[in-house]
């Protein structure tokens, strides 16, 4: 069997590496990224990552139609595949939710910061709808904790998920499912703007709305930051604080690297900011 793989965030360094180890005898694997520096020198000489890039997507399909792949996977990818290649080769999409809920960008986010625990990963057949093709295979997916804890959970369930698809590919046993898009919404990819809040806004949510903003835009994503006067303040990991002194806002920021232990002020609590960086 020939696989392509084309991947997009460093998380996925993991699956890969799985699946060499689980297949090297029966399968001849291609990796490809249009991120070169989501991935360390090491990664990509290692797995031999070829990088993609705006002046060699013809030579991509004429490399396709060379090679003739029997599956390609895209992990973690948010950008749109040409028809000329979902129509000529099988190709896969693992997408962080339990299609059909949550299609489109960002989906993760999107799921946190609206408060829902109990998620799932699809992997589906690409065609021209944004997320909304055939479903092969689904598993669930807890979304507690910040990014690389739900990151792990994610390596974990996606090589489960893939290994199935290939050996249901490989028996001939492999079925998709038609999605009921009726009703459904697409969600927009957010925007690194919008890990910004202000204090005077925040004072009005609860913790865990606060919270889940925080833990959504840990690593690799742009955290969540505010602006004091020429300071920018990103904050990575805050608690629940019974302290009443050390406002983040009323404290001279010229001189620190970072704020933590000071507080902001919610509507139900006040938090302790544990994990933070200040910028000029």
């Amino acid at each position: 069997m020939k696989i392509f793989i084309v991947v997009y965030r460093i998380w996925t360094i993991q699956i890969i590496s799985d699946i060499i180890n689980s297949h090297k005898k029966t399968i001849k694997l291609n990796i490809f990224t249009s991120k070169k520096n989501e991935f360390s020198k090491s990664d990509i000489k290692k797995f031999n990552i070829r990088i993609l890039s705006k002046n060699n997507k013809s030579s991509l399909l004429n490399y396709l139609q060379s090679e003739n792949p029997d599956i390609i996977f895209f992990l973690g990818w948010s950008s749109f595949i040409k028809e000329m290649i979902y129509n000529k080769f099988l190709c896969v999409c693992l997408h962080p939710s339990m299609l059909p809920s949550f299609r489109g960008g960002s989906p993760l986010q999107n799921q946190i910061i609206r408060n829902k625990i109990y998620s799932g990963l699809s992997l589906f057949k690409i065609n021209k709808r944004i997320d909304g093709g055939p479903i092969s295979h689904q598993t669930s997916l807890i979304l507690k904790g910040n990014m690389s804890i739900i990151f792990k959970q994610i390596q974990k369930k996606s090589i489960y998920l893939i290994n199935l698809f290939i050996k249901d590919f490989k028996n001939k046993k492999l079925i998709f499912k038609k999605q009921n898009l009726h009703n459904t919404t697409i969600y927009k990819r957010r925007k690194p703007e919008e890990s910004f809040f202000s204090i005077s806004s925040i004072k009005d949510k609860k913790y865990t709305y606060f919270n889940n903003f925080i833990n959504m835009l840990t690593d690799p994503y742009p955290n969540a930051y505010t602006i004091i006067g020429s300071k920018k303040i990103s904050i990575q990991k805050i608690k629940r604080s019974n302290k009443t002194k050390n406002y983040l806002k009323d404290i001279n920021l010229n001189s620190c690297n970072n704020a933590n232990s000071l507080l902001i002020k919610l509507k139900d609590c006040n938090v302790e900011i544990l994990k933070s960086k200040i910028y000029l």
